[in-house]
């Protein structure tokens, strides 16, 4: 037969087991608050981070605002100084009738502008430029005048107490001339 074994089973008092059971209870508790309270320190720090992004928002939006209300004011004043200068343009006299409008001058030919008194002419070209001839006849006596302009330039010249403006338009090359413009200058409309 077979021979009984003792069994190798440990008993412990039940006040030893239930202050191990407290004590494991207790590490399980300690462990889980400071993991409770890691995770509540890395929320505060997001949420930290989401007030200061807040707050950035906000001020740039304060200042969109401000920069928004300076660009109606803008745009308001820049209406009213359109309808004042449309008011004013709609009083302005009409531009003077010119004496010569958009002409082709040819090269080397005076052309008569006033009958017996102004003949201008297109003298050469240089470099891109016009050489610009102007005589004027008044009493007998003759005024001669000349200025070297390119296109899109204006001269501003007097005759008989008025000012006039010539403004050269373009060169021609075939037929050899220039494009000008003549007429009345009032100052002030």
């Amino acid at each position: 037969m077979t021979s009984p074994r003792r069994s190798t089973t440990v008993y412990y008092a039940r006040s030893t087991l239930l202050a191990w059971l407290a004590g494991a209870s207790l590490l399980w508790i300690v462990l889980l608050g400071f993991a409770y309270l890691r995770l509540k320190e890395r929320d505060a720090g997001e949420m930290e981070k989401i007030r200061a992004r807040v707050r950035r928002l906000a001020a740039e939006g304060r200042k969109l605002r401000q920069s928004s209300l300076r660009e109606k004011s803008r745009a308001a004043k820049l209406r009213a100084r359109v309808r004042d200068l449309a008011e004013k343009l709609k009083q302005a006299a009409p531009p003077p009738a010119p004496l010569v409008r958009d002409q082709l001058f040819p090269l080397g030919e005076a052309v008569e502008i006033v009958p017996g008194r102004l003949y201008v002419t297109a003298a050469r070209f240089e470099g891109g430029r016009l050489r610009v001839r102007m005589a004027e006849l008044t009493g007998g006596l003759q005024a001669n005048r000349n200025r070297s302009l390119a296109p899109g330039e204006s001269w501003r010249f007097e005759m008989g107490g008025k000012a006039y403006i010539l403004l050269l338009h373009a060169l021609s090359e075939r037929p050899p001339g220039a494009r000008i413009s003549i007429r009345e200058f009032t100052a002030g409309k």
